[in-house]
């Protein structure tokens, strides 16, 4: 393992003495300044990442609960479906979607480690409340799937699915005057847009928008670490 140097007779600060200059910037101890990705590498990290905004269970709505649960923690939401249920679990952000364009940009990983054909983690979801229509994005069999639903367990159409070398942790909904788009990132910096739909084809306007998981019969915990719109 790495290890810092300092002057002799000068005592290296803790990790929690250190004061950032700035928002992703520089960070000064007195004895030497380090940069985020330096940090990340000296401590075991990937180096810089988007700033996260946790989620909190009160700024949201769980649709289609039919006994499933969301829980504040310090690090993130926690979502948990029970087993014998089925359909889309919406956490819908209780802040409707804004006027085009914007982006929604959502951190995730799975904490129960089942996958299969049941189970669809760790999703970002934008939904029609006018019409109900759904497209969901999200983990399937360690794929990347993205699917079209007409409700919360009518399943419509399928627009992309592919296997990944390693399952971003940041996903991202982005929805212009004409398309909506599914993007991924490994920093929650810089996003891939990998696929597309027009808004007329199917959703023609999204109005609600959050994360969540689809289930089938199976049992689903994920939490949610970071969730905003831009």
């Amino acid at each position: 393992m790495s290890e810092l140097w300092a002057a002799p007779d000068r005592t290296v600060p803790l990790l929690t003495d250190i004061i950032p200059l700035r928002e992703g910037g520089e960070f000064d101890t007195g004895l030497w300044k380090i940069d985020l990705a330096t940090l990340g590498g000296l401590i075991g990290g990937s180096g810089y990442e988007r700033t996260r905004i946790i989620p909190e269970a009160a700024d949201f709505t769980l649709d289609n609960a039919n006994g499933a649960t969301i829980t504040d923690g310090t690090y993130g939401l926690t979502l948990e479906v029970p087993t014998g249920t089925n359909g889309i679990r919406f956490v819908r952000s209780n802040t409707p979607a804004p006027g085009a364009p914007f982006r929604a940009i959502a951190r995730m990983r799975p904490l129960s480690p089942e996958v299969g054909s049941n189970l669809y983690h760790c999703c970002m979801i934008a939904r029609n409340s006018a019409n109900g229509r759904i497209m969901i994005m999200g983990n399937y069999n360690r794929d990347i799937l993205i699917q079209g639903f007409t409700s919360f367990t009518a399943y419509s159409f399928g627009l992309y699915g592919v296997g990944v070398v390693d399952y971003p942790t940041w996903l991202s909904i982005r929805v212009d005057a004409t398309h909506i788009y599914f993007g991924c990132s490994w920093d929650g910096e810089t996003f891939y847009d990998f696929s597309s739909d027009t808004l007329g084809s199917f959703m023609l306007t999204v109005d609600e928008i959050g994360f969540g998981c689809f289930m089938n019969g199976v049992k689903c915990v994920d939490i949610f670490q970071s969730f905003e719109v831009i």
